[in-house]
């Protein structure tokens, strides 16, 4: 199991969207995240599953999972994808996309994927944070 907490965030939402039984698989290969990148894949179970910041991996989408099947995008339907994810960083939240590729796709520069979702994580301060209301910035609170 991952432990690093943006990996539990993601492991909550996808329980709570009813897919235990697809994230209990074991890994084949990882990518690990880069900020030029700006994503992170893995390979498990003959899948290509990534997870990164919307705006690098909505223009590489060509469809969203419906009702369980993959369902064509519109390139406007891609705006729709950034739309909810600039509304749920307006409340606060980081923001990722969890999306996947075809069987065999590239793990280092992955097209043709299907949007599977969008999870907000809402960061909380690290203990020893001044209040918010006081605009004072320590190491600890970056």
């Amino acid at each position: 199991m991952a432990s690093h907490p943006t990996d539990l965030a993601v492991i909550a939402a996808a329980q709570a969207a009813g897919l235990s039984s697809e994230i209990s698989v074991r890994r084949k290969l990882e990518v690990p995240f880069e900020p030029a990148r700006s994503f992170h894949a893995t390979v498990a179970d003959g899948r290509l599953i990534v997870k990164g910041a919307a705006e690098a991996l909505a223009e590489r989408c060509s469809a969203v999972r419906r009702n369980g099947r993959p369902v064509a995008l519109a390139q406007d339907e891609q705006q729709e994808l950034l739309d909810q994810a600039e509304r749920l960083a307006r409340r606060g939240l980081r923001v990722l996309m969890v999306a996947e590729g075809p069987a065999g796709g590239s793990a280092e520069d992955p097209h043709e994927l299907v949007a599977l979702g969008l999870v907000g994580i809402a960061d909380p301060l690290r203990e020893g944070c001044p209040p918010p209301w006081r605009a004072v910035r320590t190491p600890a609170c970056g």
